[in-house]
């Protein structure tokens, strides 16, 4: 995917490289060999708790080389803090050892700002969370095959055609996070997320990636639309304008 951005950016604009290999230089770090390269092709973004009043956001990302990735992190942190303005505050890269897992925190130095994110690698991912607890808690939901991906419930929303790999999922169920929210809003802000919430049933929708197209495919409606109904009047619509 990288090699791809570099050959369309050399096609628009022949000093792409030159620029590329000038940030390489002052960042001390080689986008393709010490990131790219470290990375698989699996990624997973949740946003699976409470909004409020931390999101409870986690990634979890294919990793290769942990080591090595970890090492550029660390090389930006350093970065980072090397160009920091006087004045500025800079970034603070702590590690702790739980467990004979070590966890990671990235964290602003910034006091009117408390910016962090917590991070560890398990079994060739990579687990990001705004809290070691949600890092502790993905893993554990790992460990205990408690996961979605086991869930009845979710493999009877999943299109029922011939393929048996996806190259990207969408699930969504809205009414499980929307209780701790609605404490914080208005009147009208709370009809708005109940109605939403009313309409929007747990669903799922796949992607398939071809060569030369994208397809998408769902047996459920998405905050209350129809995919379907909704690829149709697209077409309708290019058809007309094709007249």
């Amino acid at each position: 995917m990288l090699d791809d951005v570099l050959a369309i950016a050399d096609s628009s604009n022949d000093k792409a490289r030159v620029e590329m290999a000038k940030t390489e230089s002052e960042l001390q770090i080689r986008f393709r060999q010490d990131l790219a390269e470290t990375l698989g092709g699996e990624i997973t973004f949740a946003l699976d708790g409470p909004l409020l009043p931390t999101p409870s956001w986690k990634i979890v990302a294919e990793v290769y080389d942990p080591e090595r990735l970890q090492t550029t992190i660390r090389q930006l942190v350093t970065d980072v803090n090397q160009h920091v303005k006087t004045g500025k505050y800079g970034l603070a890269l702590d590690q702790e050892s739980v467990s004979g897992l070590n966890y990671f925190t990235v964290r602003s130095l910034d006091p009117a700002k408390p910016v962090e994110f917590h991070y560890t690698f398990s079994n060739g991912f990579m687990i990001i969370a705004p809290s070691r607890a949600m890092v502790m808690q993905a893993l554990n939901i790992h460990s205990s095959g408690n996961s979605l991906a086991r869930s009845a419930a979710f493999r009877a929303m999943l299109p029922q055609d011939e393929h048996a790999d996806v190259s990207a999922v969408l699930y969504q169920n809205i009414a499980s996070v929307a209780a701790p929210v609605m404490q914080q809003l208005t009147p009208s802000q709370l009809q708005s997320l109940q109605q939403l919430a009313a309409e929007s049933k747990p669903s799922v929708v796949c992607a398939y990636g071809d060569e030369n197209a994208i397809r998408v495919a769902s047996n459920s409606r998405l905050f209350g639309l129809d995919l379907n109904t909704l690829a149709l009047s697209t077409l309708l619509r290019l058809a007309q304008r094709g007249q």
